[in-house]
């Protein structure tokens, strides 16, 4: 029989390095900028396109109220419950896609190399775990986010302008300006530096978007998924008393007199776990799902003003420098204030709420892909479309096989 003392000195030095079976443990740290690459990439390309005309909508109704064509009178403007219905009943099919190609090359490189940032500075800056350092946790995450969502829209810049440029225009002609087309055009009337109007304000809305984006989601789920280890971790750090009651009141001998604990289950009471990590959880995909929708919405809410603004700039650039309507950040933000009111800066907001719910796809898909790679997780989607076999007929076939 083992002792009692030994047994408590043993529990308390020692944190069990368990893990659940749950879902796969995340790591943004591990891999390889390559390898974050082609998570990344494949990630984003599988839902990019099929986003696409929500994304042309959302353009669409955010600029319209700075559009001549709109204001005038001479277009009615567009709903969102009936802009996809009216632009393809306008311009076709192909019209939910205008300006799809130029989207593409700006937004899958961009979300490929904001991911491959992000974790790359990760690996770079100081590590903190657990829950009495996750305040600095979350500061890293969040600078790591900004780093890397603005290094990669530095990159593709020129594409988004294009992008924006091209969604918010009004064309009943068949033909539209293509994506080089329209980086010329801007590039004519306003030299290179037109290309790049709006990108201070761009770099901050998208910046603030990633760092919120990737930074409250990395904390969160690091924090859900040590919080078994670090509560077991913290259990075990109680005093002796705490854990165990009867050794709070001294022992009583058989006459009745009060008996000191002894010494070697006070010690035990002291003994603090030494060179084991916590036990960690892991998340199963729709609660990482549940999380990354929560954070989406968070950072979308906070930094929406931001993008609307970026974007009526941008688009503003097509009138040309006599027709333009805003002179920069601050005559933007003080005109749409005067004109429209806090109400102004939230146009739509409830629509790209909705549209955003893809963007927690994306994050947990690349968590998927990084952490299991895209041969497991093809074998997993195969396998949800297989057909279960009811219960009770393996049974049932094998006492046929048996009486055959």
């Amino acid at each position: 029989m083992i002792d009692d003392k030994s047994q408590l000195n043993h529990s308390a030095t020692q944190v069990p390095n368990t893990m659940d079976n749950n879902g796969s443990l995340r790591n943004p740290r591990a891999g390889s900028l390559l390898s974050d690459s082609v998570a990344a990439l494949l990630s984003s390309s599988l839902f990019t396109t099929l986003f696409y005309p929500l994304h042309r909508v959302k353009i669409l109704l955010q600029t319209q109220d700075s559009n001549p064509l709109i204001t005038s009178g001479q277009v009615r403007r567009y709903r969102v419950m009936t802009a996809v219905p009216r632009l393809a009943r306008e311009g076709g099919v192909r019209e939910l896609w205008r300006g799809n190609g130029a989207y593409m090359l700006r937004h899958v490189p961009s979300t490929t190399l904001s991911f491959a940032f992000k974790d790359a500075v990760l690996r770079t800056l100081p590590h903190y775990g657990g829950y009495e350092d996750l305040g600095r946790a979350a500061l890293v995450n969040l600078a790591a986010g900004f780093i890397g969502g603005t290094a990669a829209l530095f990159l593709v810049y020129p594409l988004d302008f294009a992008t924006i440029r091209m969604a918010s225009e009004l064309r009943h002609s068949k033909k539209g300006l293509g994506v080089m087309d329209t980086l010329n055009s801007a590039q004519r009337s306003g030299g290179l530096a037109a290309l790049y109007r709006g990108f201070g304000v761009s770099a901050a809305a998208i910046g603030a978007y990633k760092a919120l984006y990737f930074g409250l989601y990395d904390t969160a789920c690091t924090a859900m998924e040590q919080r078994p280890g670090w509560a077991a971790a913290a259990a075990v750090r109680r005093p002796h008393s705490a854990a165990v009651p009867w050794a709070a009141s001294p022992a009583k001998s058989g006459s009745g007199a009060s008996v000191p604990a002894g010494p070697a289950i006070a010690a035990s009471s002291a003994a603090a776990p030494t060179g084991h990590q916590p036990r960690q959880h892991r998340l199963t995909v729709m609660q990482r799902w549940a999380t990354a929708n929560l954070v989406v919405l968070t950072a979308s809410s906070l930094t929406y003003p931001l993008d609307v603004v970026r974007k009526r700039l941008v688009a503003d650039t097509a009138l040309g420098p006599s027709q333009q309507q805003y002179k920069g950040f601050v005559d933007c933000v003080m005109k749409i204030a005067r004109t429209e009111g806090l109400r102004g800066f939230y146009r739509f907001y409830g629509y790209d709420m909705m549209l955003r719910l893809g963007g927690g796809i994306l994050l947990v898909l690349y968590d998927e892909l990084k952490t299991r790679g895209p041969g497991s997780v093809a074998r997993q989607l195969l396998a949800l479309n297989r057909v279960p076999q009811q219960p009770g007929h393996e049974l049932h076939d094998q006492q046929g096989d048996q009486e055959r």
